[in-house]
């Protein structure tokens, strides 16, 4: 290309210099009378400015496609990241959201059918623990250009590594840890009770069908494990022995499913049962429900938004009562 553009300029320069030429040798008309004394200088003539030379990018016409979990803290940042990376190699990247439930399925499909599916995907690390012998370990790239990962959480580096039993390989780079605990509106709830028994009184204080509701949550299977763990763990014990075997069917097991039911039956909305994170962000941040429990990043985005806020400032952050505690993981790539 260089070469190209080179000939171009040297051709154009050699044109310029034949017409220079044809200029010097014509004659000028005879005078028949004595010019008048020229009083001033022509005026010196500008040279023509070369037109810059387009470098093309290295990565010019490749494209990348990535999956990206649909309502998760990093989708808007990636659209942005994306533009800066074709910027500055010339690579475009595909985006595709992708709601939480149907990421599984769909990667799985794109492997079993051999197809090139998708290059990166962002999401639960969790994932990897199934379809690692796809993956490319990423361990080497981390070392090659001394990649910064002093600011890593324990648990993004204990549970990322390992996967498939290979000892210290990993498959993902995680981007960004997510828990799940109780936001509550503080003009409905000054004081946050520190007992379940507690909770349950501000959650019925607070439901008065159909203008408000003690609790917003996301009641479809998939997403209200994480208010059974937040009960079952504040009894006491763990999910699994040290051995692996779960401890969930016993009695605390059965009294932290009948709280959490108690609770979904008297303090929610008609409907909840179908509704997934959006919806519940949705309800505490429009103020039709006094506390939401889940994913943070579900709900800040509707109250960072003032057209979807309608209670101002006036929420907070808190653990669950009695040592209760939501599951915690990042979002990797």
């Amino acid at each position: 290309m260089k070469r190209i553009i080179s000939c171009i300029l040297a051709v154009i320069f050699a044109v310029s210099m034949v017409f220079l030429g044809i200029g010097c040798k014509e004659e000028a008309a005879p005078v028949e009378e004595e010019a008048a004394p020229v009083e001033e200088e022509a005026a010196p003539v500008e040279e023509e400015a070369e037109e810059p030379v387009v470098e093309e990018k290295k990565y010019e016409g490749v494209e990348l496609k990535i999956m990206v979990h649909a309502g998760s803290s990093g989708e808007r940042p990636i659209y942005e990241f994306a533009e800066e990376f074709y910027d500055k190699t010339g690579a475009k990247i595909s985006i595709e959201t992708v709601a939480w439930e149907n990421i599984m399925p769909k990667l799985m499909a794109s492997i079993e059918a051999g197809e090139r599916g998708y290059d990166i995907y962002y999401t639960n690390p969790e994932f990897s623990y199934t379809h690692w012998p796809s993956l490319l370990p990423l361990n080497p790239y981390i070392e090659k250009y001394n990649y910064d990962t002093s600011d890593w959480f324990e648990a993004a580096i204990k549970y990322g590594e390992g996967v498939g039993d290979v000892p210290d390989t990993r498959y993902t780079i995680p981007a960004s840890m997510v828990v799940a605990p109780v936001f509550y509106n503080t003009e409905k709830i000054p004081e946050y009770p520190t007992t379940w028994e507690g909770y349950e009184e501000v959650l019925a204080e607070n439901t008065n069908p159909p203008e408000e509701y003690g609790l917003a949550v996301a009641g479809v299977p998939v997403q209200t494990v994480r208010q059974f763990y937040a009960r079952f763990w504040s009894l006491g014990d763990p999910l699994l022995t040290p051995d692996w075997k779960p401890l969930i069917n016993n009695e605390n097991g059965v009294r932290a499913l009948e709280m959490l039911k108690n609770t979904i039956d008297n303090f929610t909305p008609p409907g909840v049962l179908g509704w997934d994170n959006p919806d519940a962000g949705a309800a505490f941040a429009n103020g039709l429900c006094a506390t939401y429990e889940g994913w943070t990043g579900n709900v800040l985005t509707f109250l960072e938004d003032p057209a979807e806020n309608k209670i101002g400032d006036n929420w907070a952050v808190a653990m669950y009562p009695e040592g209760g505690t939501g599951n915690m993981t990042d979002n990797s790539f």
